[in-house]
């Protein structure tokens, strides 16, 4: 299992130094209080590949340098996958972070215009991104967005505080209205990734797969462990969400694991909004973070469009439904299920 996983890693930074250039660095310069002596990674897209690294910052410090071939938005996580900060970076980029990681909203970033001016929003908004408020989160970045049409961090606030799978129609309209400045390609990818979608993947069986767990650590998800395997894809902004957590809780318990396994899988940005969602749950399945949501690589092979989404496939990984329908989905999984 952790060859995979490690073939996984090791292809994604062969990808990063691919499409890296061979000009100037950037760096990341970090002094975070109650952080500690840990691994910490920093991801980012870069021409297509998924970038990420990691490297141990000693009693909450840490100096990270890398290239990369245009502009994008380094994403810097905690060994349990915990935002610490967001960056925008281009090579040359020198960016300094400070504060608590008990207070990750209230980091303050020095040294890049764009960036101090990102966390100086965050910061403001702490209370109702630290209480996961989506409707406070979503007024404020549509207000900040519609009074400032050339801004970048409109963008910026567009792609990584607002536009999800519920939002699609309200997000491209938010979007269009943006100046060009206001909606570079890094962010308008984002944004095309998350409010619309992503097309389904023609190939079967659905390939096993590893992500972030509440175990804090990464797990695989094996079809061959149960003749019925049910994927439940959601964001944190679902309003369904409680209703479908215990209607799958009802059906879970229905039949062994033998018969059936469940696992629901968050296609948020922020773990942090995952983490405050699932401590509610006090279910048994595995429940997993999707770095990147919708981005990350493995939820594009297994087609995931949309969220709320569900998967329904064999135990080889043949996918017998796969869409919207928390009603389809149930009746695939008796109509399979149905003792003879």
């Amino acid at each position: 299992m952790m060859t995979k996983i490690y073939r996984w890693v090791l292809c994604g930074l062969l990808g990063c130094m691919l499409a890296a250039c061979s000009g100037k660095e950037f760096t990341i310069e970090g002094n975070i209080e109650n952080l500690g002596t840990q691994n910490i990674g920093f991801a980012w897209y870069d021409n297509g590949h998924f970038c990420i690294n990691w490297m141990p910052a000693v009693d909450g410090q840490f100096a990270y340098k890398s290239s990369v071939s245009g502009k994008t938005v380094v994403e810097i996580y905690t060994r349990q996958m915990e935002l610490i900060a967001r960056a925008v970076i281009s090579n040359g980029t020198d960016v300094k972070l400070s504060g608590d990681i008990k207070a990750p909203y209230n980091i303050e970033a020095d040294g890049s215009k764009i960036n101090r001016r990102w966390s100086e929003w965050l910061a403001a908004h702490a209370s109702a991104l630290q209480n996961g408020d989506r409707q406070a989160i979503e007024a404020e970045v549509e207000r900040y967005v519609s009074d400032n049409p050339d801004d970048l961090l409109s963008g910026l606030l567009l792609a990584y505080h607002y536009a999800n799978g519920e939002n699609r129609d309200a997000t491209l309209k938010l979007l269009e209205n943006l100046d060009d400045d206001a909606k570079p390609e890094y962010i308008t990818a984002r944004i095309d990734a998350v409010a619309n979608g992503l097309e389904h993947a023609d190939a079967t069986p659905i390939a096993n797969f590893a992500l972030y767990s509440t175990a804090d650590s990464i797990e695989m998800f094996d079809f061959a462990k149960s003749r019925l395997s049910l994927l439940y894809f959601w964001a944190p902004a679902s309003q369904e969400r409680n209703a479908t957590v215990d209607t799958l809780r009802k059906l879970y318990g229905r039949y062994t694991r033998q018969r059936l396994q469940l696992a629901d899988i968050t296609l948020s940005n922020d773990s942090m909004d995952w983490k405050f969602t699932v401590r509610k749950d006090s279910v048994k399945w595995k429940q997993f973070w999707a770095l990147s949501g919708r981005m990350n690589s493995q939820i594009r092979r297994m087609g995931v469009d949309n969220a709320p989404y569900f998967i329904v496939a064999d135990s080889a990984g043949t996918k017998l439904y796969g869409g919207t329908s928390l009603d389809a989905a149930k009746q695939q999984v008796e109509k399979s299920l149905k003792k003879k």
